[in-house]
């Protein structure tokens, strides 16, 4: 009932568990989830009548959802915003990205966005190769952090391999003294 078609949800679906899996094939993290109806993009449909000769603006106001990396402390919030749909097009004037937001813009943003006022801006003379990706947080140098499973995991490897050497020094005694 959510308007989703099937393999777009399956996509999306695979896409998550790789994104949480790990080398050998294991789903490391309690973050993934089988609802991820808040991690899908949506796209807003709409019709632009233009006779020859006219040029128009066209605003477009919405909201996107951040992929949210809490490796990082505190989490840092990736928003992507899919400029490719408009490279087929014919002709692209100029582009204006505000970004209204009390974080600050890390990893990627500052170089190309300006800060200002309300958060950041951005002017284009064309449309970039690309998606557009920005990266927000709490602060200004966010850290990055180890989860607790990747220390779990090694603790777990470390106790394996103790008594790997305890038990091969058990076998090595008991055949010196036989």
């Amino acid at each position: 009932t959510s308007g989703i078609l099937d393999y777009d949800w399956y996509n999306a679906m695979v896409t998550a568990m790789n994104y949480f899996e790990w080398e050998y094939g294991a789903i490391h993290s309690i973050e993934i989830g089988f609802d991820i109806s808040d991690r899908l993009m949506r796209w807003y449909e709409y019709e632009i009548h233009i006779d020859p000769g006219e040029r128009i603006m066209n605003t477009v106001t919405a909201p996107i959802y951040p992929a949210i990396n809490s490796n990082y402390e505190p989490p840092i919030y990736e928003y992507t915003y899919l400029l490719s749909p408009a490279q087929t097009w014919a002709e692209f004037g100029t582009l204006d990205i505000a970004v209204t937001t009390p974080y600050y813009m890390t990893f990627g943003g500052p170089e190309i966005f300006q800060e200002n006022d309300t958060g950041y801006e951005m002017h284009l003379d064309g449309l970039p190769e690309g998606e557009l990706t920005f990266i927000l947080c709490t602060e200004t140098g966010p850290k990055t952090s180890y989860p607790a499973e990747i220390c779990l995991l090694g603790a777990a490897v470390l106790m394996v391999v103790v008594a790997a050497i305890i038990f091969a020094r058990a076998i090595r005694r008991r055949k010196t003294s036989n």
